[in-house]
């Protein structure tokens, strides 16, 4: 980049150069033939008459080069290579300071990388100095053996959590290898604390710590067995005063039989499996085409769009519970997508939208309050009486009110033991769903809620609670 600049700047230059000598060169003839002109006319006014200019009354013509007239063109030369001058002087003055500026970033960063390679330097030397006092101390036999110390105590020792050595013992074995560079002396020392241990471990070698190392990785990080594990205490030994102790600490142990055991071990990963336009596609077989990649990369449950048949292609204004053909697709590619996540053990979540429901056919009052012909064929008692605009005769709210379809009012029996019953058929076998999501829960009492999942008992449940906000002047949230 800088020689691109040096380059342009070069041509710039150049280019400058050969208008100014074309400039010098037209003022140079112009200048020769201003005074070859002023010495002929002079003799011309000494030895003849004054010239008559037909037609103009008897003066020259405009742009007549007379003496006075080269003079001022002369003039006006020199004023314009004066200022191409000032240009060009301002021009390279400009790129002068534009370059500096780059050159003193360059070399900003080439110090930073500097001080930044010093302190690895640095940061290398004293690990390398860590790692040879316990070499030292291991072939001294001044810390305990390698069964002694276990898997996890070994690789407590290499990061450093075994006792430093002392100041002495650094001086000494930190100083070797100097002719060869400081990199070459630190990978020398390495290999110098590598061998030892070899020497020293036999079988149990830095091989054998690095398989140890990745079955510690692989035990945290792999699914566990569907086998039910009691879990045991840690045996630890006492320490001994003559010597620190490492403890030989095993990874816990999960009894997968508990509820909701992927949430205690932090094992929960859902994914959000549609977006809002989802249902202008053939979802449903495309989340199935997607399945073993979702699983491959750590999900363990997909969160699917509202199933039952809705006004809103979206589902989330739902009219027939019962009827699971939707936009997304029908409801055996539901059900074939729910069966493939169940080969895969991820567990497919369902959106289960109660705060409101569309009606089917108008009722009292000519309003939209009547679910005609439907599986849950509710009328007016149905809906909340505070609901007015679908005339509601149920009892009041108990929550936030939601304007764009009728309130269910969750206080009759009726719609408890239906609604129960329905989300009941969605976690069975037939449909398939193991876990639920509840939409706009703060628009129903929470203990509706409770009574729902303790009824049908899915593997896992979360409700959507936005909390109301409040704006104030110039629509601004108000936050008092």
């Amino acid at each position: 980049s800088l020689n691109d600049t040096v380059e342009t700047l070069s041509g710039r230059e150049g280019r400058l150069e050969e208008l100014q000598a074309q400039v010098d060169s037209l003022e140079t003839i112009l200048k020769i033939g201003t005074d070859a002109k002023s010495s002929a006319l002079s003799s011309q006014r000494a030895t003849a008459p004054d010239v008559a200019f037909p037609g103009s009354g008897g003066t020259p013509p405009r742009g007549f080069l007379d003496g006075d007239n080269f003079e001022r063109l002369r003039k006006q030369l020199v004023d314009i290579s004066s200022a191409m001058d000032e240009r060009v002087a301002s021009m390279l003055q400009e790129s002068n300071e534009v370059l500096e500026k780059r050159l003193q970033h360059v070399e900003h960063q080439l110090e930073k990388a500097r001080t930044q390679s010093k302190k690895r330097e640095q940061l290398l030397n004293t690990q390398i100095e860590r790692l040879e006092g316990i070499a030292d101390q291991k072939l001294q036999g001044s810390t305990p053996s390698d069964k002694q110390l276990g898997w996890f105590g070994v690789l407590g020792a290499l990061l450093g959590y075994a006792a430093s050595t002392s100041t002495a013992e650094q001086e000494s074995t930190g100083r070797a290898g100097g002719h060869k560079g400081v990199l070459d002396n630190l990978f020398q020392r390495i290999q110098d604390v590598e061998d030892k241990v070899k020497a020293e471990t036999g079988s149990q070698s830095l091989v054998d710590i690095d398989e140890r190392l990745k079955a510690l990785e692989d035990a945290w990080t792999a699914p566990p067995s569907a086998e039910v594990i009691t879990a045991e205490p840690a045996v630890v030994e006492p320490p001994r005063q003559e010597e620190p102790r490492l403890l030989d600490v095993a990874p816990p142990k999960i009894d997968t039989s508990v509820m909701l055991w992927r949430l205690d071990h932090g094992r929960e990963i859902l994914l959000q499996g549609f977006h809002w336009e989802s249902h202008n596609l053939n979802w449903y077989d495309i989340i199935r085409e997607k399945v073993p990649e979702i699983k491959s990369a750590g999900f363990s449950g997909v969160w699917f769009p509202p199933p039952s048949d809705s006004i809103a292609p979206q589902g989330y204004l739902p009219r027939d519970l019962y009827n699971l053909n939707t936009k997304y697709g029908s409801m055996e590619q539901l059900k074939r997508v729910i069966s493939c996540m169940g080969e895969y053990e991820l567990h497919p979540m369902a959106d289960i939208v109660i705060n409101h429901r569309c009606a089917t056919t108008r009722g009292a009052g000519g309003k939209w309050n009547r679910w005609d012909g439907t599986k849950m064929g509710w009328d007016e008692r149905a809906i909340c009486r505070d609901n007015h605009q679908f005339g509601g005769q149920g009892n009041n709210k108990s929550g936030d009110d939601f304007t764009a379809a009728p309130n269910i009012d969750h206080s009759q029996d009726f719609v408890r033991e239906d609604l129960k019953g329905w989300l009941k058929w969605l976690l069975s076998e037939e449909v398939g769903f193991k876990s639920l999501r509840f939409d706009f829960t703060k628009g129903y009492s929470g203990q509706f809620v409770g009574e729902y999942v303790e009824a049908c008992r899915p593997e896992f449940s979360v409700g959507e609670f936005w909390e109301t906000c409040n704006y104030g002047g110039g629509g601004t949230p108000s936050y008092k």
